[in-house]
């Protein structure tokens, strides 16, 4: 077996280490240098920090640009803060921010339009005395839930997401008990949900 002196390694691991640390330090310089050598594309002073307009992405400094912050609707973020360049840029970004409002809006009604929809859809048992719609439909079935009424919102997400109806006739909501095992490894059963019916 060869033996390789502790001197002989600690050489070896610094001939390979050493080209990384240059190449890492000449990298810091440049990047240094490059944000010395920015300058702003409206008023072309060098600059160490500029900013990049968020429609053109052209350096701009805080000078000149106009400031716009961040935009929230509804608790969601629509857009960064950042600048822009004056006149056409920021018209630009706010013509954008319009849409992305509207379309956020948009996109919010119909998610409650859904929502609402979904509330309301009727689950008709399979023992309803009453009239039932002909068996002429596509049968439907949830997953396994832990609780009986999340099971049934499930069914009532199928009807409308997939089916586009109201109501779901000849419901069974179906329980079974599923063995487990607790941390301390004990078995024990637990029961779970699911429904099925026909749209």
């Amino acid at each position: 077996m060869r033996w390789v002196s502790r001197q002989t390694a600690t050489t070896k691991m610094e001939i390979y280490v050493l080209p990384l640390l240059i190449v890492g330090a000449l990298g810091a310089i440049g990047i240094a240098g490059y944000k010395l050598s920015r300058e702003c594309s409206c008023c072309k002073e060098r600059l160490k920090w500029t900013h990049n307009c968020l429609c053109c992405e052209q350096d701009i400094c805080s000078k000149c640009g106009t400031e716009m912050s961040v935009l929230v609707r509804d608790g969601t973020r629509l857009r960064v803060a950042g600048f822009t360049c004056p006149g056409v840029c920021t018209d630009k970004v706010k013509r954008r921010d319009r849409d992305s409002i509207e379309k956020h809006d948009a996109e919010q009604e119909r998610l409650r339009k859904r929502l609402d929809r979904i509330s309301k859809v009727r689950l008709v048992s399979v023992n309803f005395s009453g009239p039932q719609k002909p068996i002429t439909g596509v049968l439907i079935e949830t997953g396994w839930h832990t609780e009986k009424h999340i099971a049934e919102e499930a069914a009532r997400q199928m009807a409308v997401d997939g089916y586009d109806a109201d109501t779901v006739w000849y419901v069974k909501t179906i329980s079974e008990k599923f063995p487990g095992t607790s941390p301390k490894g004990r078995p024990y059963y637990y029961r779970q949900w699911k429904v099925t019916g026909e749209v």
